[in-house]
């Protein structure tokens, strides 16, 4: 692969791919018209009631019921009884028609539908997996028929399928039977080596501190001492360092494939549970967003999760075992005479492992996590058998109950549910709320922070508080697919900085969307972003520029991309909203990318580069000119680049035109380089910036193939 630098000055025609960005204040973003507005029609509403006895109640009417959201009653739509033939009821003669925006507003079609239980064991020590897996199986029972239909699943790195749903009972069994044997991966034991090197800097820097001054023997031993201080302090930071990492991914690997088991269940009618043997949850910081969402989609999809502790009777607490090692580590840190424990450093990452010892304490994430569901948490106890029977009891006893939301518009605030019951000494338990926002077609979680933001991009008018750019490019991929990378850049100077004693901080988050033809969210990317530092360095973070990248992979089809910049300091927030299209392979001879302007290109060496990434050509990536105006005196040249990729005829030739206020000011022919080993040509051009006029261009380029040619376009601006 070659990169020319083209003379004559050329061009493009266009497919529009990859449209110019829109200015802030120049142009309003607008939604194509004839699209779907979406609000929340329907609440379905799962609720078990028990007496002081902690016995199931069933003789309960609509009439018993009242249900708050956001502490404002609701009118009650359709209530069901606990095991009712005739499925829905009508609380009213005037009660409305159930019609959900998501799948968990769907309410099952009679009460004789099938009730649906999901087995999933966390990873596990060996003596965890034995004693819940014959629980479990005690549990399934030893009929032919399992009375649920049920599901086994393990959770390590990600999510295993031992058992897909079935009723069948034998299958069940022999599931459950590999689950007692399989071997899951184990911590490495980083945290015990974390804190053996904690332990081996203390006892360095008090060996520093005890040895005297002033003499030859003093000033070698303390030359000695100091060496070995710092080599401890770099194992100390290695194990830091690698335990953080392992800790999220084992929190990412749990909640990737709990909300996987969740998001099976979201079309299916019927009670749903999901029934998770674990020993604690580990949520770090960068995985409670997960852990956040995991529970909204557990509430949107309307599914109870019971935790089961599968330590059962711990020899002791979780929380003792934070104390006091919170309690050593600050001796240790005293007897050296340092009183500040800072942000950043050593000692927060150190409190911040102790955190997650305190949530991996059965009462907090387990806990959480059944309680907001729905469901309820079973610790303290080696005998499962009782908290089975309670499940079986919720399955078979519970109530079901709609409502219309007097607050229909998708606003992306967390709407709280109460359901009191007005019969005396009766308990409630039931999902605790939602996020009213629009659901994604391909099932990925909502984040709370990407809440505000999605229901923004539903508003009307958008909104467009300050300048940002938005690009989608379509590079084909295989036989039929594309590659579309997803760029979205602003400037961090339109952030709202707080500025304080403890220094500056500001925070951002970037969605894009990809909707087809048909309104339907096909793909959703985010990002959260946290700039923060010390005070001196505020000019620096001002000045500096974002750009959020992702690159899905899209079938042919239509598309749009919506996009927004959301400041989540002052609500304030930018769309941008353009088109694009991924050609079918039949629709021309060859197969021929978006046309894109380079920015600047950075050569990466072979161990670091993203082979799935269409923006490598050859050893260089290229960085995307999103509409930033190009200067002459930062650059000499304008770079423009672009693929073909063969199809039914061979690409012979391309034609460059350059176009300005729809002019025509030069053409040039290009010589298309050599397609490289996958058979893709990968071109580059320039063109010399120099004889070009401050103001607005397009370039045109016509890719040959016999007598068809294929049209791109791109635009660029050169600055004054």
């Amino acid at each position: 692969m070659h990169t020319r630098t083209t003379r004559g000055i050329g061009g493009l025609l266009v497919a529009v791919l990859a449209l110019a960005p829109l200015g802030a204040k120049d142009q309003a973003p607008r939604r194509a018209s004839g699209g779907d507005s979406a609000s929340v029609t329907a609440v379905v509403v799962d609720l078990v009631v028990r007496d002081k006895k902690g016995l199931p109640v069933t003789d309960l009417t609509a009439d018993d019921f009242e249900v708050l959201e956001d502490g404002v009653p609701q009118q009650v739509g359709s209530f069901r009884l606990p095991s009712a033939e005739a499925g829905i009821l009508p609380a009213t003669t005037g009660a409305v028609n159930v019609v959900g925006t998501t799948a968990a507003a769907r309410p099952s079609g009679s009460a004789g539908s099938a009730s649906v239980v999901a087995l999933v064991f966390d990873r596990l020590s060996p003596d965890s997996r034995r004693l819940t897996a014959l629980a479990a199986d005690r549990y399934v029972g030893k009929g032919a028929e399992s009375p649920h239909v049920t599901g086994v699943f393990a959770t390590d790195w990600g999510l295993e399928v031992i058992q897909g749903f079935t009723r069948d009972g034998a299958t069940i069994r022999a599931a459950l039977d590999k689950v007692g044997t399989r071997t899951g991966s184990q911590p490495s034991g980083s945290l015990a080596e974390s804190r053996a090197d904690q332990q081996r800097v203390n006892q360095l820097q008090n060996t520093l501190a005890s040895i005297g001054t002033g003499t030859p023997q003093a000033g070698a031993a303390q030359g000695a001492a100091g060496a070995d201080l710092q080599m401890a302090q770099m194992q100390q930071r290695m194990s830091e360092t690698y335990t953080m990492l392992e800790r999220d991914q084992a929190g990412y690997g749990t909640m990737n494939a709990l909300t996987a088991v969740v998001n099976s269940l979201k079309l299916v009618p019927g009670r749903k549970s999901v029934l998770f043997f674990s020993e604690g949850l580990v949520i770090p910081p960068n995985v409670m967003p997960r852990f956040l969402a995991l529970i909204d989609e557990a509430n949107r999809a309307n599914v109870a999760v019971y935790a089961m502790d599968a330590k059962g009777l711990r020899a002791e607490s979780t929380q003792a075992e934070a104390r006091d090692e919170i309690n050593a580590y600050a001796a240790g840190r005293l007897d050296n005479g340092e009183r500040n424990i800072g942000a950043g450093g050593a000692a927060s990452r150190y409190l911040e492992r102790n955190e997650d010892r305190l949530r991996m304490d059965p009462s907090s994430g387990l806990g959480q996590l059944a309680n907001e569901t729905g469901g309820f948490l079973i610790a303290g106890s080696n005998n499962f058998d009782k908290g089975f029977t309670r499940v079986s009891e919720d399955i078979r006893a519970h109530y079901v109950l709609t409502y219309s939301s007097s607050k229909p518009a998708f606003d992306g605030k967390f709407r709280s549910i109460s359901v009191k019951v007005k019969r005396p000494g009766l308990t409630v338990s039931h999902r605790k709320g939602y996020y009213a926002v629009p659901p994604s077609a391909d099932g990925s979680p909502v984040l709370a922070y990407e809440a505000p933001g999605l229901a923004l991009l539903e508003s009307s008018p958008l909104p467009n508080n300050f300048p940002i750019t938005a690009r989608a490019l379509v590079f084909p991929t295989g036989e039929s697919q594309a590659t579309v990378p997803v760029l979205v850049g602003f400037d961090t100077r339109h952030l709202d900085y707080s500025n304080g004693a403890e220094g500056f901080s500001a925070e951002a988050v970037v969605i894009a969307r990809l909707r087809d033809a048909n309104g339907q969210v096909l793909a959703k990317m985010s990002e959260q972003y946290t700039l923060s530092g010390a005070a001196a360095q505020l000019a620096n973070s001002q000045a500096g520029r974002v750009v959020f990248f992702r690159k899905p992979v899209m079938p042919p089809g239509l598309y749009s991309l919506e996009a927004i910049v959301y400041d989540t300091h002052t609500a304030k927030s930018s769309v941008r909203i353009s088109s694009l299209e991924v050609p079918a392979p039949t629709a021309s001879p060859v197969r021929v990318s978006s046309l894109m302007i380079v920015q600047r290109a950075e050569k990466v060496p072979q161990a670091e580069r993203d082979a799935t990434n269409p923006l490598y050509f050859g050893e260089t990536l290229l960085y995307p000119n999103l509409g930033e105006p190009l200067s002459k005196a930062a650059t000499k040249e304008v770079a423009f680049a672009f693929t073909v990729q063969p199809g039914k005829s061979p690409a012979t030739g391309a034609t460059m035109t350059l176009v300005r206020s729809g002019q025509v000011i030069g053409q040039a022919p290009i010589t298309l380089d050599a397609a490289g080993a996958d058979g893709i040509i990968r071109q580059i051009g320039r063109l010399p910036i120099e004889a070009l006029e401050p103001g607005s261009y397009e370039i045109r380029m016509a890719v040959q193939a016999g007598t068809v040619a294929v049209n791109r376009s791109a635009r660029f601006t050169v600055a004054p």
